[in-house]
């Protein structure tokens, strides 16, 4: 029995041998019989023909042919050589981008441009505005404002009325013309229209902190429209770059604007069908494709596209896709830039940005760009509503700890001016940092002594779980957290999701500080910030007003603004700007902890490549793949 299991086992193992002989025998017939035909070989006959001297012949071709050298002497020879044919790689027709922790790609942020949303990243190449940077000034890290949509422009010599002449020709991605009936719409729509009546049905606020002087916009012919002003405002220019003013079809707009039933009839003005549907009523050189919220965001390029300024000559694009990818993990985010699923990837912790460099087919990109880390206070109610307090605050941080923090991936800029933004520097560190002890002495005198359980009060801390601009939430948060245990504050950090960490900071009511990522629109000048905080009607995330403020230090403030506004000479202007910075350093509700710079990875296939405040616009037209 034995010996038949024996002879069994073996027949059984011969056999399964020759069953895995067959099928590779199987598999490389058909490998064999399904492969690509071989490709002709081209063959160049070289003749060197040298009489009574012996020389030298050497005969190449591409980089992949075979190098042969052949020695020849009176006698006339012919060389053979193979020569295979080139191989190229097709250029790819998408352009694949994302934005590390990008908030906008977190919540149910919309397309509509007159809104806060997906801005900077996705905005600009769907809309367009009357003014934009000029790409040749972007490509040296210069800001220069030049006419876009508009073709021209005047300014009546009291500086209250701009009149502004239209390029013809151009059409909306729904195939209007872009006429002043456009322009009227859209400037009245995001600087005059009162959304306060709808104001619960909007997922964001609506933002009003650009043209704030803007009074009224008429129609002068079709190609023609007036800017009144309540005041002059010599940034105008400037801040109609921002995609709050992108021009947009009214046409398309009203055709889908509905009436709100559950807030008295009023109407949406489009809103609606821009933000929550993704519709799409813009001129930019792509059109919206495809909106997923928080998944996928896709563009198409726009063939009727107007082609820009003229004398600008810029190319057509040359993608004809470009995909917005969330990606929040920065392991992810590297891997797939490396494996080449991702060509641009933005805001990079700065500490990776070394290695990066280093990455086999991979170019970086860092520089100054007007991104804050800003440590914001509510002033309603309780110890935060004293300036004292908010000053001995911003006294305790160490700044130098914090740029360490940063590894080199930010400035010190405490203010309202940017790095890069002339006069910059005057204030950059107006608080030297550190000082505990006159920032005890501060809390003594504003009424706050250290309690029985060895602190003065206990305050809430809001971060965001996901890197912004390159720079950790946490990090910054425990260094407050260790600056301010040393003047006995006792601070609690709380992560939370973005969207519930907006409900906290959309309410002035609640005691609590938060650390808050935002970017200026116009980088050139400190006006965003100053319009958005300081001017009259404020943005309400602070509370900071005369209602809860001594009324001298908001009636500083606006004078000092008001003083800028009428200055004619530049230099002037921008001191008074720098006074006024000073001032809201000592009295306002937050100090800027950090000035992010750009932390960018792309890949070395991509040539032409820049960078400025509306991310992928205007470089777009001058991008290409080389690969």
């Amino acid at each position: 029995m034995k010996r038949n299991n024996e002879a069994i086992s073996k027949t059984i193992l011969a056999a399964a041998i020759l069953i895995v002989v067959v099928l590779i025998i199987a598999g490389v017939a058909v490998y064999f019989t399904t492969m690509a035909p071989a490709k002709p070989t081209t063959i160049t006959t070289v003749i060197t023909t040298v009489q009574e001297v012996t020389k030298t012949a050497t005969v190449s071709g591409t980089p992949s042919t075979q190098v042969v050298t052949v020695t020849t002497t009176s006698v006339a020879t012919s060389t053979v050589v193979q020569t295979p044919t080139a191989t190229t790689t097709k250029k790819p027709d998408t352009l694949y981008i994302s934005a590390l922790g990008a908030h906008w790609a977190q919540i149910m942020f919309g397309p509509d441009p007159h809104f806060d949303g997906p801005k900077c990243e996705l905005i600009p190449l769907v809309y367009e505005m009357l003014f934009a940077f000029d790409p040749e000034a972007l490509k040296e890290g210069k800001y220069k404002v030049i006419p876009w949509l508009a073709e021209s422009y005047e300014v009546s010599e009291d500086g209250l009325v701009y009149t502004i002449k239209l390029r013809k020709g151009i059409k909306f991605h729904t195939g209007n013309e872009m006429t002043a009936d456009d322009v009227v719409y859209s400037i009245w729509r995001t600087a005059i229209a009162d959304w306060t009546p709808i104001a619960p049905y909007l997922i964001e606020p609506k933002p009003h902190f650009l043209g704030k002087a803007i009074k009224d916009v008429k129609k002068v012919d079709d190609y023609t429209v007036q800017i009144i002003l309540s005041t002059p405002d010599p940034w105008l220019p400037e801040e109609l770059t921002s995609t709050f003013f992108a021009v947009i079809d009214s046409k398309a707009v009203q055709e889908h604007t509905k009436e709100l039933a559950e807030y008295d009839n009023h109407p949406d003005w489009g809103y609606t069908w821009l933000y929550k549907e993704a519709g799409d009523a813009g001129t930019g050189p792509y059109k919206i494709k495809e909106w997923r919220f928080t998944e996928r965001y896709e563009l198409e390029r726009f063939d009727d596209y107007w082609g820009g300024p003229p004398e600008l000559n810029l190319p057509k694009p040359e993608f004809k896709y470009v995909v917005y990818i969330p990606v929040n993990e920065e392991a992810d985010a590297r891997l797939k830039l490396v494996k080449g699923d991702l060509h641009i990837v933005t805001d990079f912790l700065a500490e990776t940005m070394p290695a990066l460099e280093r990455t086999p087919g991979v170019k970086t990109f860092m520089g100054p760009y007007p991104f804050g880390m800003t440590l914001w206070m509510h002033t309603v109610k309780g110890p935060l509503k004293d300036w004292r307090v908010r000053k001995a605050i911003k006294m305790a941080i160490n700044y130098t700890a914090i740029e360490e923090l940063t590894h080199e991936g930010a400035y010190i800029a405490q203010g309202l001016f940017m790095a890069g933004m002339e006069g910059w520097e005057k204030n950059a560190r107006y608080f030297p940092g550190a000082q505990y002890d006159e920032a005890n002495e501060l809390l003594d005198e504003a009424g706050y002594p250290v309690q029985e359980d060895g602190w003065r009060f206990h305050i809430k801390l809001l971060i965001r779980p996901s890197p912004r601009w390159g720079l950790d939430f946490t990090s910054l948060a425990l260094q407050v957290k260790s600056d301010l245990a040393k003047i006995k504050i006792d601070v609690t950090p709380v992560v939370l999701h973005v969207s519930e960490y907006y409900a906290h900071v959309w309410n002035p009511e609640e005691e609590m500080m938060w650390i808050q990522p935002w970017d200026s629109r116009i980088p050139s000048s400190p006006i965003q910030m100053i319009q958005a905080w300081v001017a009259p009607n404020p943005l309400w995330w602070f509370g900071f007003n005369e209602t809860t403020q001594p009324p001298e230090i908001i009636e500083h403030l606006r004078d000092l603004y008001d003083q800028a506004l009428h200055e004619k000479d530049p230099q002037k202007r921008i001191e008074l700007l720098q006074d006024l910075e000073a001032y809201w350093l000592e009295y306002g509700p937050h100090v800027n902890l950090a000035n992010a710079k750009t932390h960018i990875g792309y890949r070395e296939e991509l040539e032409g490549f820049f960078w400025s405040t509306t991310s992928l616009f205007p470089s777009i037209f001058y991008l290409h793949w080389t690969g």
